[in-house]
């Protein structure tokens, strides 16, 4: 049998092949029997929807893209899942293509551009990064819906953390806990060649702002900055840490759980012990934090829930839906590095 047809499983299943269209799109007017019977035929005959002829028809690709920076943190794994687990159930559920900008600003305008003007994606949802507002009205000229996770533009959907309130729960613990130096490890601060959202200064302002209430100074020599967010780097910030001061005695690293377990395995190979000398809080809360020895105080935002609510408000403008920006709280885990 050559390539099957709308027409083929509509032959089979007895029924129209506007019927089949809509069992395929998912339409409700279909009854449960009539679609379990079209679903039964299509599975039969490998049926699978001409994409590519059905873009050019519609204009629409039916694809929605994912921007990161990198996709090899345990952040980006974890609002994944999110969107994946958006998509279960989905009989007509839109593909999704990945983009890496590694890091770099230049890399990120042109990803976004060649997605918006080849027509590659119907919506983009952005990791952690944001278009300048060029771009961005570009997009909306386009009828392109935004969707920015961790950030905030100027005509583009949000969905993100309240990062400085966490910030705040993560020092005033410290400081709590009697701690009086305390370093912060995080993503790049206004680094103009890269683009890791606004969530590093949001936590950097959290940060200094506990500092301030609790009486204690900023150092400048008691911020370590990051690029990857991998675990050795966490290493090397602890290194560069106790070369300016040996006498830090708290660390909040803002970059995430991943770094701060490199912070961990650099104190025990160093004899320092945690928390007695050192205590450690880190951010997002994933599998890893309860991992680690020992078990990591964190703060819990809930990445996969992030990463499912960017989906859902990426199919609801798709459908000319009223959409609003999500704001979610975050939640101090206290374990046993403070």
């Amino acid at each position: 049998m050559g390539r099957v047809t709308i027409n083929d499983i509509a032959k089979q299943a007895g029924v129209s092949h506007t019927t089949v269209s809509w069992v395929i799109h998912d339409d409700p007017r279909i009854s449960r029997e009539t679609k379990d019977k079209v679903l039964a035929v299509i599975a039969e005959l490998k049926y699978h929807p001409n994409l590519s002829a059905r873009s050019l028809i519609s204009g629409k690709s039916g694809v929605i893209a994912v921007v990161t920076s990198f996709f090899s943190t345990v952040f980006e794994l974890e609002v994944m899942r999110g969107i994946e687990a958006g998509l279960d159930g989905k009989t007509d559920a839109p593909g999704v293509q990945l983009y890496s900008t590694r890091g770099s600003r230049e890399r990120k305008d042109a990803v976004l551009r060649s997605i918006l003007y080849g027509h590659r994606a119907d919506a983009v949802i952005c990791l952690s990064l944001r278009p300048d507002e060029e771009l961005t009205a570009e997009y909306n000229d386009g009828g392109v819906p935004l969707i920015l996770i961790e950030d905030t533009a100027r005509g583009a959907i949000s969905v993100r953390t309240q990062n400085h309130l966490g910030a705040r729960l993560a020092v005033d613990h410290l400081i709590a806990r009697g701690r009086k130096k305390i370093a912060l490890v995080s993503g790049t601060l206004g680094d103009t060649h890269s683009d890791n959202g606004i969530s590093p200064q949001e936590r950097f302002s959290g940060y200094k702002e506990s500092l301030a209430l609790a009486g204690l100074p900023f150092l400048a020599e008691h911020v370590a900055e990051i690029r990857d967010y991998y675990q050795e780097e966490g290493r090397d910030a602890l290194a560069s840490l106790l070369a300016a001061d040996p006498k830090i005695d708290g660390i909040f690293c803002s970059a995430g759980d991943l770094v701060a377990l490199g912070i961990i395995i650099e104190t025990r190979a160093r004899g320092i012990r945690v928390p007695e000398d050192i205590a450690v809080v880190g951010f997002d809360d994933t599998f890893v934090a309860p991992l680690i020895t020992p078990p990591l105080t964190t703060i819990r935002q809930p990445l996969r829930i992030m990463g499912r609510t960017a989906l859902e408000l990426a199919l609801e403008s798709l459908a000319k839906r009223p959409v609003e920006n999500r704001l979610f709280m975050p939640e101090l885990i206290i374990r046993e590095s403070t």
